[in-house]
C-alpha cells in the first residue's frame, strides 16, 4: 500500500501527501498549511508554520497545535523530487486556468486556496477506493513514520522534534510501539 502511494506521489496530490505524512510525519492539518515558501529544496527541508482546520465559519489557517509544532524537517530527497514535479505541474495547471502569479499553497484548491480538511479528507477516501483498499486515515501513515523512526533507533529527541511534539512522553506513549524483534534483541543480550 505504501510503495504504491510513494510511486504516485510525482503525479498525484493526495499520493503525495500521504508520501509527506509518511516520510515527515505530518499531520492533516500541516499538510494542508504548507505553502511553497516554507519548502527549501537546497537543504530539503520543509518548515512547518500553519495549519488548516475547520472552525464554525469554515476553514481557517493558524499557527501549529503547540511551540513545538513550528519545527524544520529534512525530508529524503526522493519526496523533494516529487515536490519539485507537483510544483512544477500546479504552476502549468495553474497558467492554463488564468490564475496569476504563483502557487502559495503547496496543495490547493482550483481557486488557488488552500484545501479544507474535509474535502482533503474526502479525496483521501476515493483514492483508497479506485485503490481497493479502505478504512485507512492520514494519519495511519503518521503513526508509521514514528514506527520507522523508532525501528531506525532514531535518538528520542529527533522523533519528538519530527513529530512536532510538546512532551517527549507524547512521542513515547502513542507513537513508539515495541516491535518483536527489540524483545528478542534484549533477549539476546541478556543471554549473555
Amino acid at each position: 500500500i505504501v510503495a504504491s502511494f510513494l510511486k504516485e506521489a510525482a503525479a498525484d496530490p493526495i499520493s503525495l501527501a500521504v508520501s509527506l505524512s509518511l516520510a515527515g510525519g505530518f499531520r492533516r492539518g500541516e499538510l494542508l498549511g504548507l505553502k511553497w515558501c516554507n519548502i527549501n529544496f537546497e537543504s530539503d527541508s520543509i518548515i512547518i508554520r500553519d495549519t488548516v482546520v475547520e472552525g464554525e465559519h469554515g476553514k481557517v489557517v493558524k499557527g501549529p497545535k503547540s511551540k513545538a509544532g513550528l519545527r524544520p524537517v529534512i525530508m529524503p530527497k526522493l519526496i523533494m523530487v516529487a515536490l519539485a514535479s507537483h510544483k512544477d505541474r500546479q504552476a502549468m495547471d495553474r497558467k492554463s486556468r488564468k490564475i496569476k502569479g504563483e502557487p502559495v499553497w503547496v496543495f490547493e484548491t482550483a481557486k488557488g486556496t488552500p484545501i479544507t480538511p474535509s474535502n482533503f479528507s474526502r479525496s483521501f477516501r476515493q483514492k483508497q477506493k479506485a485503490k481497493g483498499i479502505s478504512g485507512l486515515r492520514l494519519k495511519t501513515f503518521r503513526h508509521t513514520q514514528a514506527t520507522l523512526l523508532d525501528e531506525i533507533n532514531a535518538p528520542l529527541k529527533v522523533r519528538q522534534e519530527r513529530m512536532g511534539h510538546a512532551e517527549m512522553k507524547t512521542t513515547m506513549n502513542i507513537y513508539t510501539h515495541t516491535q518483536s524483534s527489540q524483545h528478542r534483541l534484549v533477549a539476546n543480550q541478556l543471554n549473555q
